[in-house]
């Protein structure tokens, strides 16, 4: 199993492959939940944002690449971390508990 997974979990044997694969789930999100996501991290490339020390922008043109420790910028991000779907995909793929160790989003 990839990355010591476990196959107690949300993910079937097939999900768990695709993932290694494509890295992606389709569908984990509805479009209100997605539209929701995409307009919070519009608002977290504020000029704002940008100013914080968590914030990494291109030299030239000053344009947001990362926001690190989103979580504690926006309860949003922080409500998506702990969301019971990534969680309990992130603990079957990972064969245990987890924590925050980092976020960011780019």
């Amino acid at each position: 199993m990839a990355y010591g997974g476990a196959e107690d979990g949300p993910l079937d044997v097939a999900h768990l492959r695709r993932y290694v694969t494509a890295l992606t789930f389709e569908g984990m999100f509805d479009g209100d939940e997605v539209e929701r996501y995409l307009a919070e991290l519009q608002r977290l490339r504020s000029d704002e944002a940008a100013a914080r020390p968590e914030t990494i922008t291109e030299p030239e043109s000053g344009q947001v690449r990362s926001i690190f420790a989103v979580h504690r910028h926006s309860e949003l991000m922080n409500r998506l971390c702990r969301d019971r779907r990534v969680v309990e995909i992130a603990r079957q793929l990972l064969g245990g508990p987890v924590y925050f160790h980092q976020t960011r989003v780019n």
